[in-house]
């Protein structure tokens, strides 16, 4: 691997075997580089390798703008957050939560921190990701000197979200949202309970947070229900009114039609809670 150009003492683009760009990150390895010197792998601590040249730009746009500490400190959550959640995690949304973290620590010297809107819901809906956003708050205590309440872990959990599924800022806003929407339905107008905690209200609350995703993604829905949805009406007739409740606020808010096989899905979901609880 061979030196591009360096961004500062510590970064610097290289081109792999492939003669892709990529930027490489070591102690000291951008100190007097030249351009075409063979890395030496000892130097080297860790690789990004984007996924498209436009997310590479940005990145050493964000490198070569950002104080060195921010960029340790993002590294340190989004690596935290890669062992906790034993997942790849898109390398794009790297960029926007080390920004993110910047431009967060100049409102809150400004006095202007943010209240967040989604803290409950991301809380409740996102727990694991909640927790990695509250222990950013502690690393960026004590890299950064910051203490931050606790709406900002909840967004540094949508950034987290955005890496995890592939799936936006404003889409995990969204989703969120309409996730809530659907839970005020089945706890406040068709009265089922659902306990924190509880297998298969867990369950349910999982198959909801896919469903949401999967509306504001735009993914189509597909397959037949095989006249189990038929039967489900007719056995359980107050759990599938819920699901086509869930269905017509759905559509009403999204336009997006609900399959009856998703209604089902849903149905079942809540018969299994009603049996269990």
């Amino acid at each position: 691997m061979k030196i591009f150009k360096s961004i500062n003492n510590n970064i610097v683009t290289a081109l792999d075997s492939d003669g892709v760009e990529v930027i490489v990150v070591g102690k000291g390895i951008g100190f007097r580089a030249k351009e075409g010197t063979e890395l030496k792998p000892a130097s080297i601590q860790k690789i990004y390798r984007m996924e498209n040249q436009k997310d590479t730009d940005r990145l050493k746009a964000l490198f070569s703008s950002l104080p060195p500490l921010y960029i340790e400190v993002t590294d340190e959550i989004y690596s935290y957050a890669k062992r906790v959640l034993n997942k790849r995690l898109n390398e794009r949304a790297y960029i926007s939560l080390a920004d993110h973290i910047h431009f967060a620590a100049q409102r809150h010297r400004d006095g202007l921190d943010f209240s967040n809107a989604l803290l409950n819901e991301i809380r409740r809906f996102y727990s694991v990701e909640y927790q990695i956003g509250l222990y950013a708050l502690e690393i960026i205590r004590k890299r950064l000197g910051i203490t931050f309440p606790c709406d900002e872990a909840a967004s540094i959990a949508i950034h987290i979200l955005d890496a995890e599924y592939d799936i936006s800022v404003k889409g995990t806003f969204d989703a969120a949202k309409l996730m809530n929407g659907i839970l005020d339905i089945v706890e406040n107008k068709e009265h089922f309970q659902i306990r924190d905690g509880d297998y298969y209200h867990e369950r349910f609350l999982t198959h909801l947070k896919f469903l949401t995703r999967r509306i504001v993604k735009n993914e189509p829905f597909t397959g037949s229900d095989n006249g189990l949805y038929t039967l489900l009406c007719e056995k359980f007739p107050k759990e599938t009114h819920c699901g086509k409740a869930i269905a017509e606020y759905v559509h009403q808010t999204c336009g997006v039609e609900l399959p009856q096989q998703e209604i089902a899905c849903i149905a079942i979901h809540l018969c299994f809670m009603q049996q269990n609880a």
